[in-house]
């Protein structure tokens, strides 16, 4: 690979670095410069000498070009100029931070993976098939068709990045290779020609659905880990032809028969019979997708990215956070056929494809879910999930518990009562039948009659209570009250199907100064701002280490607290590091409704469900401002309504640095460790809003490299309780809590960063200091 040592000049671009060199061009990463000094990544496409003297391959390049610089959308990479230097043709397109999926088809074989995670498969493939549907059907100035066809889907051209974004690049500029001759190179040629359509291979005229069959081909070279069609040029064009290729099931048994149905519609050897636009393909396959695995989003396939060039990123200084749920992701995905089960069948007999003779795509029946009359209702866990594109309805205040009568000393069974043995035997059914594993809490206080919470959520009930159906792969945090009392709060876990027996003695609170000195006295020491890492619990203050929002540079925008909005960020910006990002913090003033949890967060190109908020704050959080560049922009709209007036969020003017009395930083992490990375719950759990808003169990971190977050790139991450987070590639960790209004925080979280693989490759860290109980 060729570094020029300065930059190599080439009009007004610097070549920085010689990537490829194919048939017909080579290419090179390289900077632009515009005015003010301001330079941007691209990537140059020069075209060889030997078709510089070819009439009609530059004439129709040109024609090609100009075609491409026309279309944006979020699946193409952008092509922001072409013409000729010094004789020589290029095309400038927009840097993608990632690797062609060729490439990473080749790293997941190197990884004993043979095929990519089929829900991964799917989403790339949508992916892909949005930004054929966009080319498709674009229009020329006049309002008629362009009939813009790729030619030349195939791995080696579809870019997935770093922060999962899935690109389409080379658009149209097949038809300027046929033009020059290219393919009468078997060498060179032998690839794309595994991706002809059949009406290409028996050399008829080509429409949009010959796109349509490469990206089925390249869906099922995905999921059953070769092409439908190998051997020879001559060979691979008649099976073509014909449709001669190993049904999908044959190679890869795990592909669900509806899935194989999808496949099969998608490489049809009529074109008619095929699905007949790009988009109603990726409509099925989001159907599927959605109803077989509903949790998957661009972030796993971020992770996954991660999880396969990780050496490479660590080596460019760039921290890899991997978090245990994805890594539980990979552990299934990865096991052998026979001890993997695969996407859920979606539950229905009939196909998802649309019939050949209809231009329509029907939507497969609703999935069917199991229903039980359930006289207590259950406790829903907690969860990150982020929105779907239509979020369901506010959830109302849970009313989770049965109040169980007041205790007198007698024997068990005639102290519970029969209508709340009833209810205990309503639960234990509930429990039994529960997907997931459930299991109950008598809770008990003295004095009675306190108010009670379960992960932040109050109860319409007092103690003593029972809780049913609590999810039993979570820990639960649970908080009873009294007014004038001292809170209490204890984390229970249990196994399925078991009966914690929780009491909780509170105590009246002492208001006198005397009182209030000797309890100061009697408590921990004042968390502190900075340390190097040691092993143990470290307790974040939402004291201490919390920033005001309101008084920093963040963009800010009024909301409706009526009103519920989905928010999400296009493009990308630098913030100094070798990696541009599209994520940004956010923060949320709001009325009384506004729980803590909810009041921060990341954004990013995935919609984020925001309600109960007056005021949305974004800023980068980013401890250096001069050498940022560009912004993202920040989109808005109303569940059901219309889109707010977008604003840009500007990399240097809405920078936030926060200062050493608003953060907590834990320096000296060895880059070559891996660490797992877990919040916890305290005896006092940190609190933003006051008690009314509940326990914030995440908080907002920054990860890089270097002697801390002073001056060294960093990316922005956020952890959660009850999410663990594998850490890689790190030598700091900066964490802080946003609100708007210090005076009524109280409370800790328990950090934990556990090693857990050293350079050498050895484990540490016992499983019981893994998955131990929070310190109280």
């Amino acid at each position: 690979m060729e570094h020029p040592s300065e930059g190599r000049d080439f009009g007004k671009y610097t070549l920085l670095e010689r990537i490829a060199t194919g048939g017909m061009a080579e290419i090179y990463r390289a900077r632009m410069t515009a005015v003010a000094g301001v330079t941007k990544p691209v990537v140059i496409k020069k075209i060889l000498p030997g078709y510089a003297d070819q009439s009609a391959f530059v004439s129709m390049f040109v024609n090609e070009a100009r075609i491409a610089a026309g279309l944006s959308h979020g699946n193409i990479a952008q092509v922001f100029d072409f013409g000729e230097v010094d004789g020589q043709f290029f095309i400038a397109m927009e840097w993608v931070d990632g690797h062609p999926l060729s490439r990473v088809l080749r790293r997941a074989r190197e990884k004993g993976m043979y095929t990519l995670p089929q829900p991964l498969a799917l989403l790339v493939t949508v992916e892909v098939l949005k930004g054929l549907a966009y080319a498709h059907t674009r229009l020329d100035d006049r309002g008629r068709p362009l009939h813009i066809i790729h030619r030349d889907v195939s791995p080696q051209n579809v870019l997935l990045s770093f922060e999962g974004q899935v690109k389409l690049v080379d658009f149209g500029i097949a038809r300027a290779r046929m033009a020059g001759g290219y393919e009468s190179d078997e060498g060179d040629a032998k690839g794309k020609y595994a991706y002809f359509a059949p009406e290409q291979a028996r050399g008829r005229e080509l429409d949009a659905r010959a796109d349509i069959f490469a990206a089925g081909t390249l869906l099922y070279e995905t999921l059953c880990g070769r092409l439908p069609f190998e051997g020879s040029v001559t060979d691979v064009m008649r099976k073509i032809a014909v449709g001669d290729f190993p049904r999908p099931r044959e190679l890869e048994p795990d592909i669900p028969p509806a899935l194989e149905r999808i496949l099969l519609t998608a490489l049809a050897v009529e074109r008619e019979q095929r699905y007949p636009t790009a988009e109603a393909f990726a409509e099925v396959l989001t159907r599927y997708l959605h109803t077989a695995t509903p949790d998957v989003s661009t972030s796993a396939l971020a992770h996954f990215m991660g999880y396969l060039f990780e050496t490479e990123l660590v080596a460019d200084g760039r921290p890899v956070l991997l978090p245990r749920e994805f890594l539980g992701q990979m552990a299934r995905w990865t096991r052998p056929p026979s001890e993997r089960r695969t996407l859920r069948e979606p539950p229905s007999a009939a196909p998802l494809e649309p019939p050949p003779e209809t231009p329509d795509t029907p939507r497969p029946p609703e999935g069917r879910r199991e229903r039980t009359t359930q006289p207590i209702p259950a406790v829903p866990g907690p969860s990150s999930d982020a929105p779907a594109a239509e979020p369901p309805p506010p959830e109302p205040a849970p009313t989770l518990a049965t109040p169980l009568p007041p205790r007198p000393r007698v024997p068990n069974a005639m102290a519970l009562g029969t209508p709340v043995l009833a209810a205990m035997g309503v639960a234990l059914v509930v429990m039994m039948l529960g997907r997931n594993g459930t299991f109950s809490v008598e809770l008990s206080s003295s004095p009675p009659g306190a108010n009670i919470r379960v992960d932040g959520r109050p109860l319409d009930t007092l103690t003593p209570a029972l809780l049913t159906h609590l999810p039993a792969d979570a820990e639960h945090l649970l908080e009873v009250h009294i007014p004038g009392m001292v809170p209490w709060s204890q984390v229970v876990r249990a196994e399925r199907g078991t009966t914690l027996a929780v009491h909780a003695r509170l105590r009246p609170r002492m208001n006198t100064p005397a009182a209030s000195a000797t309890s100061a006295r009697a408590h921990h020491a004042p968390p502190v701002q900075e340390m190097d890492w040691a092993p143990g619990g470290i307790r974040l203050s939402a004291v201490s280490h919390a920033f005001r929002v309101p008084v920093t540079n963040a963009a800010r925008v009024p909301l409706d607290p009526a009103r519920t909005y989905l928010v999400h960020t296009e493009g990308r910006m630098s913030l100094g590091g070798p990696m541009s990002v599209e994520h940004a913090g956010y923060f949320l003033e709001g009325d009384a409704n506004l729980p803590a949890h909810d009041s921060f967060g990341v954004l990013g190109p995935d919609e984020q469900l925001v309600r109960h908020a007056s005021m949305l704050h974004v800023f980068a959080l980013d401890s250096r401002r001069d050498d940022n560049r560009g912004g993202l922009q920040v989109r808005i709209r109303e569940l059901g309504g219309a889109s707010l007036a977008p604003f840009r969020l500007d990399s240097r003017q809405h920078a936030v640095k926060l200062s050493r009395a608003d953060r907590f930083v834990l320096r000296a992490l060895d880059p070559g460790t891996t660490y797992d990375v877990v919040l916890r719950y305290t005896a006092e759990p940190a609190r933003t809003r006051g008690l009314g808003g509940g326990p914030v169990g995440r908080v907002l971190g920054l990860v890089g490299t270097g002697p801390g977050p002073e001056g060294s790139p960093s990316g922005l991450a956020l952890l959660e309780v009850g999410q663990p987070t594998r850490l890689r590639g790190a030598s700091w960790l900066q964490l802080a809590f946003p609100d708007d209004n210090l005076a009524d925080n109280t409370g800790t979280l328990l950090l934990e960063v556990i090693p857990v693989v050293h350079p050498a490759g050895g484990q540490t860290a016992p499983a019981e200091h893994r998955h131990g109980r929070t310190a109280q």
